[in-house]
C-alpha cells in the first residue's frame, strides 16, 4: 500500500495527473471518486417474482476464503478490528447489513452507487435483514464464525440479491453473476411437481402477541440458553466499527419491524464442506394489520412454509390462528406447532380427556387442522431449563421442517380428494413422459438396427462384384 501511495504521488509531483485518474478510472472510480459498477454486474432478470435467488458454489467458495483470510488470529470467528478491515475497502467502510431498527432503504441510499439507488428493486416481501450479528449463529462473545458468516450472505442473497453482488464486487470477485448466484425454478413449476429445488428455504413464523416466537426463533440459532435470547439489551461486538447502536432499544413503537433469522441445516452422514447442505430462514411475521395485510396481498411468493405457533395455555391463539389460516394460499404448506413443557402422555391425556363445551388450545387446533387436512399440532420444548428438553429433538423438528418445505404437498391446506388427484396428476405426467423416453428409445434403436443392417446387406453384394 505504502509503495503503490508513492507511485501516485510521485506522479502527480511530476505532474502526470491524467495518469493517477486513468488508473482510477480503470478500478471504475468516477470524477467525484465514487466508485460505479456496470449494472449488468448486479441486475438479475426475473422470469416471475415467484423465483427466488441463492448462492453459487463458487460464491459461497469466495465467501469461505474471504472469512479464512481476514481471520488473523486463526480462531475461527472474525473479531470487530478483523471484521472493519474486511469492509474498509467497500465505500461505505461498513458491513452492508442494517441493525435491527434501521429502514433497509436508508442503509440501501448509504452504500449503494448513485446509479443502483434509481433501478427497480429486486427485494422480496419483508426484506428486512436480520439483526446481525444476533440473528446467525455466533459465539458466546457474538463474534461471528464461518457458520454464522456464509448463513448471513445467504440470506443477504435471499432477500437482497442486489446488496449482495455489489458487495462481491467491492470484495474483489471478479465473476458474472451468472457465476454468482443461482435463479432457482417458478414456484408455480415446484409445486406442480412437489418437488422444491432450493438449498435456501424461507419459512413465515405465525403467531399471537402471547405467543413468544422469538424463542422459537432463537432456537434455530442456539441462543435460548442465554439471557440474551430476546434480543433486549444485546451488546453488538462491531458496533464500534460499524457505527450502529451498542444495544438494541426497547421501543414499543417499533416491536412491528420484521426480524430474521438464518442456520445451516448439515445433512446427517456427510462429512463434507460446511457449505453444502440447506440453509433454513425463520422470518417473524407479527401480530400487526398492516404487516399481515403485506404479506397476504403478495400471495405469499416468497414463502416456502408457514409455521403456525399457539399456547397451551391460551385458546385466543389459536383463534388467531384461525383467521390467519383462511388466508393464506393452499400452495403453501402449513406446520402447527405449540411449546410444551409436559411429556407426551400428558399432552394424549388431556386431549382425551378435554371438555368439549371448554375446549382446550390443543384439540382446538386439532380440530382446525382436521378441517383443513394438515396434520395434528407438533409439540415442541424450548427452554433448555425443562426436564423435557432435548438439543437432538429441536434439531430434528428444524430438518423435519425443511423436509416439509421441499417436499409440501402432505401438509398443504387443501382437501383429501383434491390431493389424491394432484397425486394422480403427477403420477399420469411421470407415466407419459417414461412413455415418451421408452418410445424414443426403441425408435431410436431400431433405426440404428435397419441402418446398421442395410450397411452389413451392402458388404456380400460389393465382394461378389469384385471376385467376378
Amino acid at each position: 500500500l505504502e509503495g503503490f501511495q508513492f507511485i501516485f504521488k510521485t506522479f502527480i509531483n511530476r505532474n502526470r495527473v491524467e495518469t493517477s485518474w486513468l488508473a482510477l478510472r480503470m478500478f471504475g472510480y468516477d470524477d467525484s471518486l465514487e466508485i460505479q459498477i456496470h449494472p449488468s454486474f448486479y441486475f438479475l432478470k426475473f422470469k416471475t417474482m415467484r423465483q427466488s435467488v441463492e448462492l453459487s458454489p463458487r460464491a459461497l467458495q469466495f465467501f469461505e476464503s474471504l472469512f479464512h483470510q481476514y481471520d488473523r488470529d486463526k480462531d475461527g470467528a472474525l473479531s470487530p478490528t478483523e471484521m472493519k478491515e474486511l469492509f474498509s475497502i467497500c465505500p461505505s467502510g461498513k458491513h452492508p447489513w442494517a441493525d435491527y431498527f434501521r429502514k433497509t432503504e436508508k442503509i440501501a441510499n448509504e452504500t449503494m452507487p448513485s446509479s443502483v439507488r434509481d433501478m427497480p428493486s429486486q427485494e422480496q416481501i419483508l426484506p428486512n435483514l436480520s439483526d446481525f450479528p444476533n440473528g446467525i449463529k455466533t459465539r458466546e462473545n457474538g463474534y461471528v464464525t464461518l457458520e454464522g458468516w456464509l448463513s448471513q450472505w445467504c440470506v443477504t442473497t435471499l432477500l437482497q440479491p442486489q446488496t449482495t453482488l455489489l458487495h462481491l464486487q467491492y470484495l474483489g470477485y471478479s465473476f458474472s453473476p451468472r457465476s454468482t448466484v443461482r435463479i432457482t425454478r417458478s414456484r408455480d413449476i415446484e409445486d406442480e411437481e412437489n418437488d422444491l429445488h432450493r438449498r435456501v428455504v424461507r419459512a413465515f413464523v405465525f403467531g399471537a402477541t402471547s405467543v413468544n416466537k422469538s424463542m422459537f426463533l432463537n432456537a434455530l440459532i442456539g441462543k435460548n440458553n442465554t439471557k440474551k435470547s430476546d434480543g433486549q439489551n444485546f451488546r453488538n461486538p462491531y458496533a464500534d466499527s460499524t457505527g450502529f447502536p451498542t444495544s438494541i432499544p426497547r421501543d414499543p413503537s417499533q416491536n412491528t419491524l420484521v426480524r430474521s433469522v438464518v442456520a445451516s441445516m448439515k445433512p446427517r452422514n456427510s462429512s463434507g464442506s460446511k457449505t453444502r447442505g440447506s440453509y433454513l430462514v425463520l422470518t417473524e411475521i407479527p401480530a400487526n394489520k398492516g404487516i399481515l395485510k403485506k404479506v397476504f396481498d403478495s400471495g405469499m411468493v416468497d414463502c416456502d412454509l408457514a409455521i403456525m405457533l399457539f399456547n397451551t395455555d391460551d385458546i385466543s391463539s389459536v383463534e388467531y390462528l384461525r383467521s390467519v389460516q383462511h388466508q393464506i394460499p393452499e400452495t403453501v404448506p402449513c406446520v402447527y406447532l405449540y411449546n410444551n413443557d409436559r411429556s407426551e402422555s400428558e399432552v394424549s391425556s388431556a386431549i382425551a380427556t378435554s371438555n368439549p363445551s371448554h375446549e382446550g388450545s390443543e384439540s382446538a387446533a386439532a380440530k382446525l387442522c382436521r378441517e383443513h387436512s394438515l396434520p395434528d399440532p407438533e409439540p415442541v420444548v424450548l427452554r433448555p431449563d425443562s426436564k423435557y428438553y432435548s438439543k437432538a429433538k429441536v434439531d430434528r423438528l428444524f430438518e423435519l421442517l425443511v423436509t416439509t418445505a421441499l417436499r409440501p404437498d402432505a401438509a398443504r391446506p387443501i382437501s383429501s380428494q383434491r390431493r389424491a388427484i394432484r397425486r394422480r396428476k403427477r403420477l399420469l405426467r411421470a407415466t407419459l413422459r417414461i412413455s415418451f423416453v421408452s418410445v424414443a428409445v426403441v425408435g431410436v434403436s431400431w433405426f440404428v438396427y435397419s441402418l446398421v443392417s442395410n450397411i452389413g446387406g451392402a458388404h456380400p453384394e460389393s465382394s461378389e462384384k469384385s471376385k467376378k
